[in-house]
């Protein structure tokens, strides 16, 4: 079942990209210098949109005034998050407002925009759900320019392409796992209030059963120095179904949770924590789930920890010649 309202986009663990369009003296400037510099203004108001083919649709393919360049801008998944907690939606919505006086004065307040509008094909035709765009103002454009970007591209031709009906590859975009307690700051509402309700339709409920539990032991060892833990944030972040960390009502305290705060079996559940044994993962996910899940973790936490991680058990890894504080 495809929601009304989720974010789709290109990203990795580390970043996400947005588009934005502008007249050829902004774009080259930003092309030359990695960032948005002179003369782009600071004083106004700036969106970025993580879907291309409501860019296209939006700058009518590059060619309306102003918007003649199509740039892809790499940001970094922590600033973006960033601008999504603490986001107000441009529309009133009853249902995350006690009254318009309230959100009103939030909307004066914030920095951060969030408009939703329909999302399009490559053929740029309607599609049935919506895309987000988020306004940047105040000081949030000063650390959108300053320290979320990692890199820009100009992708006019690939956009004008499009446009013109041409056969073309575009970027592939992809359910973006925002986290749980964003999801109705964004006006991403679900059917249930409970947090594993966010990731399963009614018909998921009512077919629910036992699932298989899982636990898996990685070779990040509990006295592994800082500059690894400093990392984990990252690798947790990028794997699907991060919420965040408990808070001692949603979850405990300081402990990592996927899919659900709770762990009754029913329905996909996943949590970290540090034993002597290593990094633990332990909870509840169907066969085809878990062993993706588990083999990106493995992949992800490599390629940003530096070294292979693996399960001992299992892997061609050990626990010894591994990072960790030696007396």
């Amino acid at each position: 079942m495809i929601r009304s309202r989720e974010i789709r986009a290109s990203y990795d663990w580390r970043s996400v990209i947005v588009y934005q369009a502008y007249p050829d003296s902004i774009a080259d400037a930003a092309l030359a210098a990695g960032t948005f510099v002179p003369p782009f203004r600071l004083n106004r108001m700036t969106w970025i949109k993580p879907s291309f083919c409501w860019m296209v649709c939006r700058s009518g393919g590059a060619t309306k005034p102003g918007q003649e360049r199509v740039l892809a801008v790499q940001v970094s998944r922590v600033g973006f998050e960033e601008a999504l907690g603490s986001a107000v939606l441009t529309r009133f919505d009853k249902r995350l407002y006690a009254n318009i006086e309230q959100w009103r004065s939030m909307l004066a307040a914030s920095d951060v925009l969030v408009q939703w509008d329909p999302e399009r094909t490559v053929g740029l035709k309607r599609l049935p759900f919506e895309t987000i765009q988020i306004g940047l103002r105040g000081d949030a454009v000063r650390r959108y320019i300053d320290n979320w970007i990692y890199g820009i591209e100009d992708v006019t031709d690939l956009a004008k392409s499009v446009w013109h009906g041409d056969t073309v590859e575009i970027p592939l975009e992809t359910v973006y796992p925002v986290p749980n307690d964003l999801t109705r700051r964004l006006g991403m509402i679900f059917i249930s209030a409970e947090p594993w309700g966010t990731r399963m339709t009614v018909e998921d409920a009512a077919d629910s059963q036992t699932l298989p539990a899982r636990n898996m032991n990685l070779n990040i060892r509990y006295d592994a120095p800082p500059e690894i833990w400093d990392k984990m944030p990252l690798v947790y972040a990028a794997m699907d179904g991060w919420l965040g960390w408990g808070d001692g009502m949603n979850g405990q305290s300081g402990i990592p949770y996927w899919f659900s705060f709770t762990d009754s079996g029913d329905h996909p559940s996943l949590s970290a924590s540090v034993e002597p044994s290593g990094l633990l993962f332990c909870g509840h996910l169907g066969d085809e789930e878990w062993a993706a899940w588990s083999s990106k973790i493995k992949l992800v936490a490599t390629e940003i920890l530096g070294y292979a991680i693996g399960d001992p058990e299992i892997d061609n890894v050990d626990m010894t010649n591994v990072p960790r504080i030696r007396d």
